[in-house]
């Protein structure tokens, strides 16, 4: 039973620099070295920071340099270089800060490189359109212990509250539409998204019967 995950923004940095002949590199702007900038401020200045914004229930802030595309020989100065990013956010922060944080590594990137150009954009797949932000139940939220209380009702111990790895469509039912969102449910999230992805069928038979018994529970709380 996972009370939270956190918020997730995909986001590419782009670098403009200006192409030349790799025997007279002086004369151009590489954005493939300024990208590698970018990556090492990342890696030196920001993840380290993250400890200050440490969440009680979330845990760290995270992010991973997902891919990092740029050239076109080897013989010339890269013009071009995008790397493309996954932040994980956490209620310690906001999505201003997020882009904050980019923003201002790219502003010493582009102090050291003068002629290049930056830009800092949400991915247009899935992300552009709403705020994927972060999700947290409290643990004595009536829900919780629907759900949690129905592991006894099965003859089952009640595991512990956990956090979930991803992001889920639950943080939009709870930061959108008010509607208190737990994650709970069978099968392993190794499996997910791939070739193997399956579900064994008494898992989904066992997850039917203590959502049975978590919405008893948690409709006669109500009353």
């Amino acid at each position: 039973v996972a009370i939270g995950h956190k918020g997730l923004e995909w986001l590419e940095a782009r670098f403009f620099g200006r192409a030349v002949h790799g025997s007279v590199r002086e004369q151009g702007v590489d954005a493939i070295a300024a990208a590698a900038q970018f990556v090492g401020l990342v890696e030196t200045d920001l993840i380290p920071g993250f400890e200050a914004r440490r969440d009680p229930v979330l845990g760290l802030p995270a992010i991973n340099l997902g891919t990092i595309r740029g050239g076109q020989q080897p013989s010339m100065v890269a013009a071009e270089c995008r790397v493309q990013l996954d932040r994980r956010w956490v209620t310690t922060e906001t999505i201003e800060q997020v882009f904050d944080d980019l923003e201002r590594l790219l502003d010493r990137v582009r102090a050291a490189r003068p002629g290049l150009r930056t830009e800092l954009a949400r991915m247009p797949e899935g992300m552009a359109t709403m705020l994927h932000g972060p999700l947290v139940i409290d643990r004595e939220h009536a829900l919780v212990r629907a759900a949690l209380g129905a592991f006894g009702d099965a003859g089952r111990p009640a595991p512990p509250t956990t956090v979930f790895p991803a992001w889920t469509d639950g943080a939009l039912l709870s930061r959108e539409a008010g509607i208190p969102t737990l994650i709970w449910g069978p099968g392993e999230l190794a499996l997910a998204h791939s070739a193997e992805e399956s579900v064994p069928a008494e898992e989904i038979f066992l997850a039917a019967r203590l959502y049975a018994a978590a919405a008893r529970r948690f409709t006669a709380a109500r009353r």
